[in-house]
Order: structure tokens, then C-alpha cells, then sequence
């Protein structure tokens, strides 16, 4: 039993059936008939407040329909509250992500320890820049290899023990000592250690 311009309008109840009430309502349709039909079918977002004092989001469009008694007017109104809630949680969520991003970025750059991340195929998907610095090879050398690469065949075993262990979330706290060829052909000493996060959505 409501108008739907009331909506449009919200203006107060004592506003109602009052000069200025008229005036706001002869404006709406106005703007209307004097513009391009195709406008109205742009949605437009308006703030409404419930009888419970709840305030809800609509999304209404507003379009003249040619009628065999001439040009009437036709809206829809949806309650678009619960998925602009949703627009802003998955907004702030990739905020967050994006910080987390930047922060672990912003560690592992400057850390003279040699990061890789190991995808579940077994191949190596990130290197730290203290990779190329350590083992003289150019930056992104090792992307898309096998960790087993440059590892001296005699550690082979201890190696990929240790993968094994980390695969299936076993964290003993000693790290496999292994020899890695540099890129002048000499070997050097290091000691794997690592942890799975492979669940990890982030």
C-alpha cells in the first residue's frame, strides 16, 4: 500500500503530502521523461531504514514502458544488504592477503638464508634472492626444477628423506646436511630444513 517513490524520496512522515513533498515528487518525474529511456535501466543503490530501525541496502531501477495508454513507469527493488556484506568481507579479506603477501616479501627479501617453495608436483616455484647470491646462479635459475638439481648424489638419500618428513607434516627439528654444486662447479654445505603448507589457503 506503499509508493515506491516514497522510497526514492525518503523523506520524513511529516514530510508527506506537503509542498515540499510535491515539488520533490514533480522533480523525480521530470528527470525521468526528460531523459534517455536506457538510463533507467542503470541500477542505483539507496539506503533505507526498516520499521526495526535496521538499515538496508536496495538496489533500484527505475524505466518508462510505452503502454497502449501511453508511457507508465515500471521499478524493481532488490535487498542487495546481505551481498554487498559479502563484496565487503571478500574486499577486506584480499586486503589482508595482499598485507600478508607484502610482509613475507618484505622478510624473506632481506634474509640471507636460501627460501624455495616446492609445489606438490615436486618442482620449485619461488627462490629467495640470496639463491643467486649463494650459488651464483642467475635469479630465477631454479624455478620450475626439481630440488634434486645440483644435489650431490651421495646426499641424495638424506635429502630426500628430509622432502619425505615435510611432506607428511613430520617436523623433528634436525636438519639433513647436503652438498649443493655452484655454478663454477665447486660444492657447498648446507642444511635443509622446512615445513608443509600445502593446507594453507593463504
Amino acid at each position: 500500500g506503499k509508493y515506491w517513490w516514497d522510497l526514492v524520496l525518503r523523506l520524513e512522515h511529516e514530510e508527506k503530502k506537503t509542498e515540499k513533498y510535491l515539488h520533490k515528487l514533480e522533480s523525480l518525474f521530470r528527470k525521468i521523461t526528460e531523459s534517455d529511456f536506457k538510463k533507467h535501466f542503470k541500477p542505483a543503490e539507496v539506503s533505507i531504514k526498516r520499521l526495526d530501525g535496521q538499515e538496508v541496502l536496495l538496489e533500484r531501477r527505475i524505466f518508462p514502458v510505452k503502454t497502449m495508454a501511453g508511457i507508465q513507469y515500471a521499478i524493481t527493488i532488490l535487498d542487495i544488504t546481505e551481498k554487498k556484506y559479502a563484496e565487503l568481507l571478500k574486499e577486506n579479506a584480499l586486503k589482508e592477503l595482499e598485507k600478508s603477501e607484502t610482509r613475507f616479501r618484505s622478510i624473506i627479501q632481506g634474509s640471507s638464508d636460501m627460501i624455495f617453495i616446492l609445489d606438490r608436483n615436486g618442482s620449485l616455484t619461488y627462490e629467495s634472492p640470496s639463491v643467486s647470491l649463494i650459488s651464483g646462479y642467475p635469479p630465477g635459475y631454479f624455478i620450475g626444477k626439481s630440488p634434486f638439481t645440483h644435489i650431490h648424489p651421495d646426499d641424495y638419500k638424506a635429502v630426500y628423506g628430509k622432502i619425505s618428513q615435510i611432506e607428511q607434516g613430520i617436523h623433528s627439528g634436525t636438519p639433513a646436511e647436503f652438498r649443493s654444486r655452484k655454478s663454477d662447479g665447486g660444492w657447498i654445505f648446507l642444511e635443509l630444513l622446512g615445513n608443509n603448507q600445502y593446507d594453507n589457503p593463504s
